[in-house]
């Protein structure tokens, strides 16, 4: 016997199968309904809250909650597609933001205002903050007017203004 025969490896053992394994993974773990778009449908606002947070204290933000600063919008209104949940209007300031919940998580503020995109979806304007922050992790962010935040489920922030 001249040449060695070749042994196959099983499938569980090729680099492939653990590549597929992994990206499943990672698919599973997001919750497609609040995956990030790339055209977002009008929000309609349901209910709005007030924003007079005073610079000494803590706003405290949990997603899905309303708490003093949420407003409820609706996507996809009287679609297959509808999505209702919270964003978060805070007044506007110099904020250290520090995500006081149990798992990362990710933080975004938007502008307010609603445009067509060119495929034809509603889309909020201009993305001015996102970012994956972990347990305990803090940054320093600027809000302006006209900005909204929005944080995934279940995240859960805390936001001191210091300006």
């Amino acid at each position: 016997m001249c040449a060695k025969e070749r042994t196959k490896k099983p499938f569980y053992k090729r680099w492939w199968f653990w590549l597929l394994v992994v990206l499943f993974v990672m698919g599973s773990a997001n919750d497609s309904s609040k995956a990030v778009q790339v055209g977002r449908p009008m929000p309609t606002v349901i209910s709005a809250a007030p924003a007079n947070a005073s610079p000494s204290s803590s706003i405290e933000i949990i997603a899905g909650e309303a708490g003093e600063y949420g407003e409820l919008i609706t996507l996809n209104k009287d679609t297959e597609f509808e999505e209702t949940y919270y964003v978060y209007r805070v007044p506007a300031g110099t904020y250290v933001v520090t995500n006081t919940g149990r798992y990362m998580n990710q933080f975004d503020v938007y502008g307010d205002t609603v445009y067509k995109t060119d495929a034809g979806w509603d889309e909020l304007s201009d993305t001015f903050y996102v970012k994956v922050l972990d347990v305990g992790e803090s940054d320093t962010i600027e809000i302006g007017e006209n900005q909204i935040i929005e944080i995934h489920e279940p995240g859960k922030y805390s936001l001191k203004m210091i300006d």
